[in-house]
């Protein structure tokens, strides 16, 4: 993204030599005041102006353009009026000589003895009758200041002319386009500035432009909105406006990928008084209002299914091939049709075939000609009951490694990846309903159901998040940032009916109402994992891991109390509240599940501890209808049931080998929802 160097600056060579006045006199005089006259000297200016254009790889510091043919010298006292004089200084002229590179001129000007300052424009038209013409066009432009002139001297003085640019010589496409995939793209914009005589300029570090090179961007909104593309210069992001006062300087521009259909930007690049010229933006858009069209990718769910992409670009005329990877598993996973259209409307049709795994990578590729591609990934799975053995059924999910799960308010149950910020929806027949990405792009850690009907996570980051249930494919996403640095490791619905998250970094708890800024900040005196409501009577339960492993009751409007777990090398995973309040926690370590509740247990301080077995090492708890405690066992790769009546465990095996459950609820359904991380499914037990 840089501007092409084609042309050196400009240096002259300026003999100063006094006459007149002081007759001879080798004594420095005063500077003159401004304005004031004085004694007058002579000085003379040397041009080398060559004989064709340069590049940058001949040029020398000292050539001026070649298109010079007209000079004016102004000179006078410090801060006062400068008299100009015009010299002819094309080839043939008396004050030139013409050699094999080129002439040299010398310009010889009046100046007086004492401060003074000079300017120096050079002009692409001879004078005519002793002056420049109206149109004549001014190719550089050097002014010096403050220099003295000395009787019986002549110092020689280095004269910088910055180029003036008459065409800023835009050799990138007039029409650029980038794919709106979501990611920020950039692209260069490659200047090779003339002047007015068409010979080529660069203009240094220490020597710019006369007249900066100046851009900006205008955005069309299309269908959505503005504020998707901005200038870089230098790699630096310059905003929608930028200046450009040297050849040394980059020009880019960066657009975000995203935007709606319809959406451009217009580059508007001048210099001065020439004409602008221009780059319209036009992104690639590939979009879909199918069902199966899902963060920008197809998801379908089954076989035989088609999904119309929409392409366009706007003010464009382009035409599109849509081709699929070449691997053997996507090119039986779905086929794609012709593109019908071009330009801003066109459409393809794709049709699902066979399963496609998310891990073969299978993408649909449209390319608008101009090797601007955007790339569509694709992924068939199936949906409904695929297994059922010993009370479990089985459905397949898109989401890979699914980890966290909840039931919502509305009777479904959602599912979150533990690889990526994708939340899925399903009903009880486990088809699915709805889907998002949330807004950061870390996994969820913690989902919960609030009091406003949407489900609430957190993703070990600063913010806290709600995801409206409703079945759009593209459902609102709330944020709802907490002031300073943390990591939210939970979140679940308090006591007061309001959410409470978690901070493992400040060793702290916040209560959230929804929509409204933090309510109350606790200190809780150890790093929290988990959290679990316990209700009025109880508040909120927080576990704490550690040597040892410690829980906070925390009330509304009371101070936290304290207990420690008893035992070493407690590892806690997973927390649940019986409807009595009393606390239960998993202990992976031990392979057993913890009871705190003063009675009946009546050891340890309220503690109560019924090992499972040696391989379960459980990993989520949830009570079901029947008030019996529910458990994900992946060391059995089983679902166990504990009857806390009876102390009576019971294990159902998983119908997929190595399904490493994790997550689990209690379904509206009055089935128990778990997660299978190991091959991508979700499954419900039937108590």
């Amino acid at each position: 993204m840089k501007l092409r160097p084609r042309l050196a600056a400009l240096v002259l060579s300026v003999a100063l030599a006094s006459c007149g006045g002081g007759g001879g006199s080798s004594a420095i005089p005063a500077p003159n005041a401004p304005g004031q006259p004085s004694a007058s000297g002579a000085a003379k200016v040397r041009l080398t102006i060559p004989s064709q254009p340069s590049g940058s790889s001949s040029l020398r510091r000292n050539f001026v353009s070649s298109g010079a043919n007209g000079a004016v010298v102004a000179a006078g006292s410090h801060g006062g009026t400068l008299t100009p004089t015009t010299f002819d200084i094309s080839s043939g002229s008396t004050v030139c000589a013409t050699g094999s590179s080129g002439r040299t001129c010398t310009l010889n000007v009046v100046a007086p003895i004492g401060s003074d300052d000079f300017q120096v424009t050079l002009y692409d038209t001879a004078p005519s009758g002793g002056s420049i013409p109206t149109g004549a066009h001014v190719l550089g432009v050097s002014n010096i200041t403050n220099i003295a002139v000395v009787s019986g001297q002549t110092p020689t003085l280095p004269v910088y002319v910055l180029p003036t640019i008459g065409n800023v010589g835009l050799t990138s496409h007039n029409f650029v386009t980038l794919p709106a995939s979501g990611v920020l793209q950039t692209s260069a914009i490659l200047l090779d500035p003339t002047d007015f005589s068409n010979a080529p300029i660069t203009a240094g570090q220490n020597d710019p432009y006369s007249n900066p090179i100046v851009v900006t961007v205008t955005e069309t909104a299309g269908t959505g909105t503005t504020g998707h593309t901005q200038l870089t210069v230098n790699g630096t992001n310059a905003g929608t406006s930028a200046t450009l006062t040297q050849s040394s300087q980059s020009l880019g521009i960066a657009y975000d990928g995203l935007g709606s259909a319809g959406y451009s930007a217009s580059i508007s690049i001048t210099a001065g008084s020439t004409a602008a010229q221009t780059i319209v933006l036009a992104p690639l858009y590939v979009t879909s209002a199918s069902p199966y069209f899902v963060n920008g990718a197809l998801s379908f769910t089954g076989l035989g299914q088609t999904a119309t992409l929409n392409i366009s670009e706007a003010s464009g005329t382009n035409t599109y091939v849509a081709t699929q990877s070449t691997a053997t598993a996507c090119t039986t996973g779905a086929t794609v049709g012709s593109v019908t259209g071009s330009g801003a409307s066109a459409t393809v049709v794709v049709t699902s075939q066979a399963v496609v795994a998310a891990s073969n990578g299978c993408t649909i590729s449209v390319n608008d000609g101009t090797a601007t591609t955007d790339a569509i990934a694709y992924i068939t799975t199936t949906t409904g009951p695929v297994l059922q053995i010993g009370g479990i059924t089985e459905y397949g999910t898109p989401v890979a490694v699914p980890n966290v799960i909840t039931a919502g308010a509305d009777g479904n149950i959602y599912v979150a990846s533990s690889l990526g910020s994708t939340i899925w929806g399903y009903d009880t027949s486990g088809n699915e309903v709805n889907w998002t990405v949330s807004p950061p792009s870390y996994a969820p850690v913690s989902m919960a159901p609030g009091p406003d009907g949407n489900i609430w996570f957190v993703t070990n980051g600063t913010n806290s998040y709600t995801y409206a249930t409703q079945p759009d494919p593209t459902p609102p996403v709330g944020t709802f940032a907490v002031p300073g640095a943390m990591k939210l490791t939970g979140v679940a619905l308090g006591p007061n009916g309001d959410m409470w998250m978690i901070d493992n970094m400040n060793n702290a708890m916040y209560d959230q109402p929804p929509f409204l800024s933090i309510a109350g900040t606790y200190a809780l005196g150890c790093s929290p994992t988990l959290i679990a409501n316990g209700g009025i009577a109880h508040g909120e339960y927080v576990v704490c891991p550690g040597t040892p492993s410690k829980v906070v009751l925390q009330r509304l409007g009371v101070n936290p109390m304290t207990v420690t777990i008893p035992g070493s090398g407690v590892g806690p995973s997973a927390v649940a509240v019986d409807s009595g309040g009393n606390l239960w926690i998993a202990d992976q370590t031990n392979n057993a599940l913890l009871e705190y509740a003063p009675t009946p247990c009546i050891i340890s301080g309220g503690w109560c501890t019924y090992p499972i077995g040696a391989t379960d090492s459980p990993a989520g708890l949830a009570f079901g209808s029947d008030g019996n405690l529910y458990f994900t066992a992946p060391g059995s790769n089983s679902i166990g049931e504990f009857n806390v009546t009876t102390h009576v465990f019971t294990h159902f095996s998983i119908p997929s080998a190595s399904a490493n459950p994790a997550g689990i609820t209690a379904g509206p359904d009055g089935r128990i929802w778990f997660t299978e991380g190991g091959v991508e499914k979700m499954g419900a037990l039937t108590p």
